[in-house]
């Protein structure tokens, strides 16, 4: 089934049923299909062509994920664009995804102003004549750029234009061009969240995605009377991958404009999900420590999706123990997910690892020096093959060989193991692990440690540079509201719990984390270190 065709059955089964539900706004499965033929409608009178590729820079909105589903309708490829990408990033990925229409709006004016910056980006944008047919330097396949509501700007069309454009284009017009795609049409490219490098343009299949979507509602049971609430940005395939997998099912999906906690639990009490996805640490975080949160309140959920060190998820359940905790294994290049774990599991066993692979998706753990297959419970790096790969990286077939073995294994670049069960434990980035004076050490180790100090919200561990040693452990950390701790406290937390040469050797306290979408970009911690300087001797000699 393609993505298009997930919303019309939907829409055919469940009408009158609820499908999106933001805190002020909601609509059925049937006006989401209207809106988003309406769309395409338009998308087809503005030019738009079977293959082309359509963005979208905006936060969450309705509008959005009737783009979403009105660009498949019109037999084009979505391109969710990062909406924290600021000018030259901004430009970098709007030029490399070819785009020939990007969606946008101004409702975040006061928030976040995404007109202001895209007239940053091109200076010919706000002095064109005709916004039907942009001539802009940076971005030359790029002819209009539509906006969500009926304002005018110079160099944008408005909603009330652009939904006069399709008027002409008849029902028989839009099934034809929805019918021109085929299952192995490219309906999605997002481009990977750049944690270590600039991003790549993923591409994904109608076929992978959307059967991944229907893998992840078989492993979540997701039934029609469920309610799935996920916070994250559409951008993310971590929002739009459940977002599809409850429509396989008729359930309703609920969500806001941006993660703030205090509206997030608000929504959460008046409307009662019975799954949470809130997928990263930071994001649960928030919600069991906020002075609001009442489990009570959250008493009919009955499942939580999170990913986090084994310590934070049993804690977790301790705080909402009515609910089963699953993790997540999973990356982009897999359409979002490979695995998670599952009612049938214990909770140890769920909050070590991340389940089984998906039925169709292959994993195995592979020595990255030797290439040999290892065995159960032996760590290396875990390559997935199966339905869910992607199609290739956008205009980069170096980076795609790259990361695929000759006989179709994708190396994912992390570290695991899987267990004579055929469970999937993450243990972290291959280019997370540091090389200490000739020693392996993990920094998701480190982190996990840090994680259970009282006084630490979050923490990120990155290679120093070190004369002698190579490199050296260095700890970021984030600490709870109302938290107090000195860096020597947090280092002597940690040589009373771990090795001396897997000890930080210095801490920075942060408030905020540079971050792409909902993942934190380590390369931009490193370059806030300080430039390889002499360590004290008396850390040093700790190490001999």
């Amino acid at each position: 089934m393609k993505l298009d065709e997930v919303l019309n059955s939907a829409a055919a089964k469940w009408p009158q049923k609820r499908a999106l539900i933001f805190p002020n706004a909601e609509l059925t499965f049937s006006s989401l299909r209207a809106k988003a033929r309406q769309k395409a409608r338009s998308l087809i009178s503005a030019g738009v062509r079977a293959g082309d590729h359509v963005g979208i820079l905006s936060l969450n909105l309705p509008e959005y994920v009737e783009s979403i589903f009105a660009i498949s309708m019109a037999g084009a490829t979505a391109v969710p664009v990062n909406a924290r990408y600021r000018g030259a990033e901004l430009q970098q990925v709007i030029a490399d995804s070819d785009i020939r229409l990007l969606l946008t709006t101004s409702q975040f004016d006061d928030r976040i102003d995404f007109c202001a910056q895209l007239t940053d980006c091109y200076s010919d944008l706000s002095a064109s004549l005709n916004p039907y047919a942009l001539r802009l330097a940076e971005a030359p396949l790029l002819e209009s750029i539509v906006l969500f509501e009926p304002v005018q700007k110079p160099g944008f069309i408005s909603s009330t234009n652009f939904e006069q454009c399709g008027i002409d284009i008849t029902d028989e017009a839009l099934n034809e061009r929805s019918a021109s795609a085929g299952l192995e049409s490219i309906c999605l490219m997002i481009y990977t969240s750049g944690t270590t490098s600039v991003p790549k343009g993923c591409r994904l299949s109608h076929r992978a995605f959307v059967r991944n979507a229907a893998a992840e509602k078989e492993r979540f049971a997701i039934a029609e009377d469920d309610c799935l609430w996920d916070p994250l940005p559409f951008f993310h395939i971590s929002s739009l991958l459940p977002m599809i997998a409850s429509m396989w099912a008729g359930a309703t999906y609920a969500t806001d404009t941006h993660f703030d906690v205090d509206r997030a639990l608000e929504q959460i009490y008046r409307f009662e999900p019975t799954i949470l996805f809130p997928a990263f640490p930071a994001i649960m975080g928030d919600l069991l420590s906020h002075d609001d949160f009442q489990a009570d309140k959250m008493g009919r959920v009955r499942l939580v999706n999170n990913v986090a060190p084994a310590s934070r998820l049993l804690e977790n359940m301790a705080k909402l123990p009515q609910a089963v905790h699953v993790s997540a294994y999973g990356l982009t290049e897999i359409s979002g997910v490979a695995c998670h774990g599952s009612a049938t599991e214990t909770d140890l066993e769920r909050a070590h690892t991340c389940g089984r692979p998906f039925q169709g998706i292959d994993a195995r753990i592979v020595c990255p020096e030797s290439h040999s297959e290892l065995g159960p419970d032996e760590e290396g790096e875990i390559q997935l093959r199966g339905y869910a790969l992607f199609t290739d990286y956008y205009n980069d077939p170096e980076k795609t060989r790259e990361v695929m073995t000759e006989d179709g294994w994708l190396r994912t670049g992390d570290i695991g193991a899987l267990d004579a069960q055929g469970r999937l434990a993450f243990r972290g980035r291959l280019k997370d692990m540091l090389k200490v004076g000739g020693e392996n050490v993990a920094a998701l180790e480190i982190e996990a440690l840090l994680l259970t100090h009282p006084a630490v919200k979050m923490a990120q561990v990155v290679g120093a540079p070190h004369d002698r040693l190579g490199e050296v452990p260095a700890a970021f950390i984030e600490l709870s509201d109302d938290a107090h701790c000195e860096e020597e406290e947090i280092i002597q937390f940690c040589r009373s719990n771990i090795a001396s040469f897997k000890v930080p050797r210095m801490v920075r306290f942060v408030e905020q984390w540079p971050s792409s979408a909902t993942k934190i970009q380590k390369f931009k911690l490193i370059e806030l270190l300080a430039l390889p300087q002499p360590l004290d001797p008396s850390s040093e000699a700790k190490d001999e």
